[in-house]
């Protein structure tokens, strides 16, 4: 269950790793999502089994360590998005589409669509999803 706050107080969201913990905050609802860059994982069949047509054939040719890279990198704006959602990872991962060219992600299904900021800080990648900045307001994010 995704954390909620009262009335008035704005929205949260939290993500962690083996090693880091991200907590964000707007007034506008939230999702973030960290990973270590350097996270090892079959990322051929993950790309297969949970992400969009669309987005598994814009990754064909890639080497192994770049389709690791894209995979993760999609991973955490998607998981960040479906967290923007209050969605279910099981559910949503497949129907959330985004690219390097867009900048945001979109769930055609429900018609959704959330600007996703990407950064890497060290040894971890970060996604924020979250349309504040576009209502006037800048959201808050802390990696302790």
């Amino acid at each position: 269950m995704a954390p909620s706050l009262e009335p008035g107080w704005g929205h949260v969201s939290i993500s962690h790793t083996r090693d880091a913990l991200l907590l964000g905050w707007s007034r506008e609802a939230i999702g973030v999502d960290i990973e270590r860059a350097d996270r090892c994982f079959n990322a051929a069949a993950l790309a297969q089994r949970f992400f969009h047509p669309e987005d598994r054939a814009s990754w064909k040719g890639l080497s192994s360590d770049a389709l690791r890279r894209e995979v993760l990198r999609q991973w955490i704006g998607k998981e960040a998005a479906i967290k923007w959602q209050k969605g279910s990872l099981a559910m949503d991962l497949g129907r959330w589409s985004w690219s390097h060219s867009q900048a945001h992600a979109r769930h055609p299904d429900q018609g959704l669509q959330v600007k996703l900021r990407h950064m890497t800080v060290g040894h971890w990648w970060l996604a924020i999803a979250n349309n504040a900045l576009e209502a006037g307001h800048t959201p808050m994010v802390c990696l302790p």
